[in-house]
């Protein structure tokens, strides 16, 4: 056995456990020795390998983009008549014509009856070898497991801009002007302003009956605006000429529809690189984690009033977050665990909207001179009159460490219970 063939059968048993279509096209490389190239039946890119950059500009044209020079007529029914015949044999075909000037294998793959995509092999860096037919046979079996998987979509046209997202999504490297290019061939555009937003149903729910397909359908239709299902959630973005401060206020109809389909929403910052978009995502996933967990009173998380519980998460569980908070705080907690009183919930909401007496009572539903007498208390155990900066970060701080803590506890307590 020599070594060649040793490693060739290592990479079929990598082939076995590649998680996504990009280890694939990049595997499928190495064993063949020439690009892999994986679409949908509409050209959009899922998967290109990206072991080798390949600058034949032939290449980048009529494989990659689909644009063939010239005699475009007769070239589209040779590859068309080439991809019929894999359809029939299920198996891969051998094209050679006269306008690209390397061979290709082209493999359609299928589910029952139907075309799902397309896998191409060109022969551009090195002759092709006899057995390179049933390699990509094989390769192309893993490509149509993983065409099943929920976060592709494989239909008309109109999909393709969503494939190209979630391609992104899964963690494509590529550059701005990378994607904006293919956006350009895409023919979609934004505004100036990008925000993420990932949507759960709000406690299981999908909302009075509404349609995901609606939902989904719906939310698309608003201008310069996209959205399509990803890891089991619905996201969307959201695109606008200004940054949003206040979404009931500023975007009134998303709102009002998030409310009737009974949807929470975490919501990034706003931004405008969409090769960043995986970060975006990420923080609008943990916004909307934090704010489900956390109990706020809202449909809307926005990752700008969570960074603070979030860069508790990024801490490891050793690390005792409490020996962090002030001291008075601690003692305050203390005095509400002695007595069954709630301090430290109004000082929290006190401190958070400004020291503001009418709208902490209004967030409360208490009246405001029980807020008075309560701040007027913790003034009393944390001897102070809440006029030092420094201290009222610090208290404020403390506070959201102590509500994280309690409220993460009892959110998992609850989770493990219903298990």
């Amino acid at each position: 056995m020599d070594s060649k063939f040793d490693s060739r059968l290592d990479l079929l048993c990598q082939l076995s456990a590649a998680d996504s279509l990009q280890k694939i096209a990049n595997l499928g490389y190495e064993l063949l020795g020439n690009p892999i190239f994986i679409t949908d039946m509409s050209h959009t890119i899922l998967a290109y390998t990206s072991s080798v950059e390949i600058e034949d500009e032939s290449w980048q044209r009529n494989v990659v983009n689909g644009q063939l020079d010239r005699n475009l007529l007769r070239q589209d029914r040779e590859v068309s008549g080439n991809r019929q015949n894999s359809t029939k044999n299920r198996l891969p075909v051998l094209v050679r014509d006269d306008f690209v000037p390397y061979p290709r294998l082209i493999k359609v793959l299928l589910s029952g009856n139907t075309p799902l995509g397309v896998v191409i092999c060109s022969g551009i860096l090195k002759d092709f070898e006899p057995q390179d037919i049933q390699f990509l046979e094989l390769l192309s079996s893993f490509v149509t497991a993983r065409t099943h998987h929920e976060r592709y979509l494989f239909s008309p046209n109109e999909k393709a801009v969503e494939n190209y997202l979630i391609k992104l999504l899964d963690g494509a490297a590529l550059s701005q002007s990378q994607v904006e290019k293919r956006m350009d061939i895409l023919d979609w555009h934004h505004l100036r302003c990008l925000y993420v937003m990932v949507m759960w149903p709000d406690e299981g729910d999908t909302g009075r009956g509404e349609s995901l397909d609606n939902m989904l359908s719906l939310l698309s239709e608003m201008p310069y605006c996209r959205a399509f299902i990803y890891d089991n959630s619905i996201v969307f973005l959201y695109s606008c000429e200004h940054t949003i401060t206040d979404w009931d206020e500023e975007a009134p109809a998303l709102s009002e529809n998030l409310r009737r389909w009974q949807l929470l929403s975490g919501v990034s910052r706003c931004f405008h690189d969409l090769s960043h978009l995986r970060f975006h995502y990420r923080n609008a996933s943990s916004a909307l984690w934090l704010g489900k967990r956390l109990g706020k009173h809202q449909h809307i998380f926005s990752y700008n009033n969570c960074t603070t519980y979030d860069l508790f998460q990024y801490l490891p569980d050793t690390i005792p977050l409490r020996d962090f908070c002030h001291e008075k705080i601690l003692n305050l907690e203390n005095y509400d665990r002695d007595n069954n009183s709630n301090l430290l919930v109004t000082l929290q909401v006190y401190l958070e909207q400004t020291k503001s007496l009418s709208k902490t009572a209004d967030i409360l539903f208490v009246h405001r001179n029980t807020v008075r007498y309560r701040i007027k208390k913790c003034m009393e155990i944390l001897d102070t009159n809440f006029e030092n900066g420094d201290e009222i970060f610090s208290f404020i701080f403390s506070l959201r460490i102590i509500e994280y803590l309690g409220k993460i506890n009892k959110y998992n307590d609850r989770f493990n219970n219903n298990r």
